[in-house]
């Protein structure tokens, strides 16, 4: 199985994204230029479904056209996750284009 690639190149709205995120309270930890299986970035945070504090690990995408690589379809994919644009059960991965898709996760709105 493809690792991620030495150097990546994050896409366009990740740095809005993170701010954004990180202006309504989210901890966020960026690890897109790691390499290896972890995607864009993890977000902590309370979720409003649990009542209680959560991690959600976060590919960010430009837009929902834009296609997986490789090694993030293989990730999703052992992982279980069918469709990575709504996954919530018992897996805590998702893709977003913009923060309201994480706050979304997290039952929360801006």
């Amino acid at each position: 199985m493809s690792a991620r690639p030495t150097y990546t190149k994050k896409d366009k709205n990740h740095n809005a994204l993170v701010k954004e995120l990180r202006q309504v309270g989210y901890t966020v930890v960026d690890v897109a230029n790691l390499p290896g299986r972890a995607l864009d970035i993890f977000v902590g945070g309370y979720d409003h479904t649990t009542s209680a504090w959560a991690w959600v690990q976060v590919e960010i995408k430009e837009s929902r056209k834009a296609r997986f690589t490789e090694s993030e379809r293989a990730y999703f994919c052992e992982l279980g996750i069918t469709d990575p644009w709504i996954c919530r059960d018992n897996v805590a991965v998702i893709a977003a284009v913009t923060a309201e898709d994480v706050l979304r996760w997290f039952g929360a709105t801006i």
